[in-house]
């Protein structure tokens, strides 16, 4: 049913039960053993009866990417709702603090905990842990972003936007400053948020950025040579993500912030990128994505070929790279 791409913990007179309809699963002996006990079965299961699991997977963007493709394989095959453990963001009392039980629909539910031995079981008689995303209907795609959301952001105070003001997300703290230092973290140069404010021909734009960023001057100085007013921001994580949750039209940076975000957002219609792929581990057919492309190549091969060392002719680069060496491909 699901091919060699499932790591299931269960008797092992259940396992020879289930064979036929799993005939490539594989078994681990490694998760953890507070399933040992706790599942007994001896007959076939259906759907209802499964759960899917989805372990701790970093920080924000890398938590929602990590944690969406086993909520989609879940939501694709039927089963119950899926259990999210570890000491992830999604627990934060600062920031989403949505531990719990959370019935995001008549027929699926999240249990999100730092610990699997504090979740509910409910009726749940077998467990799968995937181990490689599944390809999934667009209905499906779209109902697991909706179920992550209402899961994680009821705490949050989230205020639409706009459309006439699209928002801005630039990265910043690791990018530029401190000991962690990853040469994948080059961003976009200023001409490209530009090119895209001069294409939605924006009188307004609110920028949400990460602490001090070297080309935040530059940045509002052109928006304001073009008449562009500029509402800047640099809050909390908290207050920072209610701002993007609520735009209607994110120009993002790179990594995998923005994408988490934008899968998140009830209300984000639009997103622009830069260059290489969004990001998004489960597509949102809500949202339309475009991408904007270096023209000449000369900014790819300079900053973002896992070069970027926070050198001084790499910023430059960044703030006085020409805007007509920008592409906008058509929505």
């Amino acid at each position: 049913m699901l091919g060699g791409n499932l790591f299931i913990r269960m008797p092992r007179k259940s396992r020879r039960a289930l064979e036929p309809r799993l005939p490539t699963a594989a078994v681990s002996s490694g998760l953890n053993r507070v399933y040992k006990h706790i599942f007994h079965i001896w007959t076939p299961l259906s759907p209802h009866e499964w759960a899917a699991t989805a372990p701790h997977h970093g920080m924000f963007g890398n938590s929602v990417a990590g944690v969406m493709p086993n909520i989609a394989l879940a939501v694709e095959k039927g089963f119950a709702g899926i259990f999210v453990s570890g000491g992830s963001p999604f627990t934060s009392a600062r920031l989403f603090n949505a531990s719990g039980e959370h019935q995001v629909d008549a027929d699926f539910f999240v249990s999100i905990h730092e610990s699997l031995r504090q979740a509910k079981i409910r009726n749940i008689r077998g467990l799968v842990h995937p181990t490689q995303p599944i390809r999934v209907s667009d209905e499906t795609a779209q109902a697991s972003w909706a179920y992550l959301s209402r899961a994680i952001t009821p705490k949050m105070s989230i205020t639409r936007s706009s459309p006439e003001v699209p928002v801005i997300h630039l990265r910043g703290g690791d990018v530029y400053f401190g000991r962690r230092h990853l040469p994948n973290h080059g961003q976009p140069p200023v001409s490209y948020y530009i090119a895209v404010l001069r294409s939605l021909c924006a009188k307004k734009v609110l920028v949400v950025h990460q602490g001090e960023i070297p080309m935040l001057t530059a940045l509002t100085n052109r928006c304001n040579e073009l008449g562009i007013s500029v509402a800047t921001q640099s809050a909390s994580l908290k207050e920072d993500l209610e701002k993007l949750l609520g735009a209607s039209i994110l120009i993002a940076g790179r990594g995998s912030f923005a994408p988490a975000v934008a899968g998140l957002s009830p209300s984000i219609e639009r997103a622009y990128y830069f260059e290489s792929g969004f990001g998004l581990t489960v597509r949102k057919p809500s949202i339309t994505l475009v991408r904007a492309r270096d023209k000449s190549g000369e900014y790819v091969a300079r900053v973002l070929s896992y070069n970027w060392a926070r050198r001084e002719d790499q910023l430059s680069l960044a703030i006085d790279y020409p805007e007509d060496e920008i592409v906008l491909d058509t929505c």
